[in-house]
């Protein structure tokens, strides 16, 4: 059971005083997508204040944890916070509790084309770990058993959906230098699947199904609601599309549908 302030503390006294906790402490989280911080977590430097009055209310911690934001895309961020979340355990230990647990949080990016930047954040996990902040061998001070854990959601499937829509109305706009755009009408929308656009900071990239891309013309995308929040896309290109042609969006495994709404 995770907690980051001292009410937590005394809530957990009082209804739950055996539970196993874990430290949440705030780490940078500037380099991802989505920032966290603003919600949970400690500051470190109050880490420690919150781990004497655990030890004075008889409370078991167990070990620390941390999340650098979703979609991260900073690989230093996470050696960086694996570097605080030891100092907390140092705390903890000096204080007499069996740390054992830590928690790296998830943020990892699943979309199609970012193997790379996976590869390179993995890797610095790895040497941050095992080479620095929690080696298996002497050095620094050896915490032995410490189990390492991850929430690695979003990696696992932003890549595995593909969303198929179609289009259900058309309407052609005159811009003001005589220019033509299009507005398309898909069959979902941001109080559906592509809820991500608001939530989640996403921008899927739209493609049509059997239309040939070589004639591609400026248009906008829109969900199927009364409500004009409902924009897919305000400026994408496409070639021309009419009423039944598919519009197909990759990486929409994350956020998506477990957010969606029957409006």
């Amino acid at each position: 059971m995770t907690f980051d302030n001292k009410v937590e503390l005394h809530k957990v006294k009082e209804l739950f005083p055996s539970a196993r906790l874990v430290l949440r402490i705030r780490v940078d989280d500037s380099g991802s997508v989505c920032q966290l911080g603003l919600k949970f977590g400690c500051e470190v430097s109050d880490a420690r204040s919150l781990l004497l009055l655990a030890k004075e209310l008889g409370l078991n911690i167990v070990g620390v944890s941390f999340h650098v934001g979703s979609n991260s895309r900073n690989p230093s961020s996470f050696s960086k916070a694996i570097e605080e979340a030891r100092l907390v355990f140092d705390h903890g230990l000096e204080l007499g509790f069996n740390m054992e647990l830590l928690d790296i949080g998830g943020g990892y990016p699943g979309d199609k084309g970012f193997q790379t930047l996976f590869d390179e954040i993995a890797a610095t996990i790895t040497a941050s770990l095992n080479l620095q902040h929690f080696p298996e061998e002497e050095g620094v001070q050896v915490i032995s058993g410490v189990q390492v854990i991850s929430e690695p959601g979003r990696f696992f499937v932003s890549s595995s959906f593909t969303l198929y829509t179609t289009v259900i109305a058309k309407r052609e706009v005159i811009l003001a230098d005589d220019s033509v755009k299009t507005m398309y009408y898909l069959n979902d929308g941001v109080y559906g699947s592509f809820n991500c656009t608001v939530f989640d900071h996403a921008k899927p990239v739209p493609f049509a199904l059997h239309c040939r891309e070589d004639d591609l013309r400026p248009c906008s995308l829109w969900g199927p609601t009364c409500d004009s929040m409902d924009m897919i896309e305000e400026d994408a290109m496409l070639p021309e599309l009419q009423v039944g042609d598919w519009v197909v969006f990759e990486n929409m495994g994350a956020y998506t549908l477990c957010a969606s709404s029957n409006f």
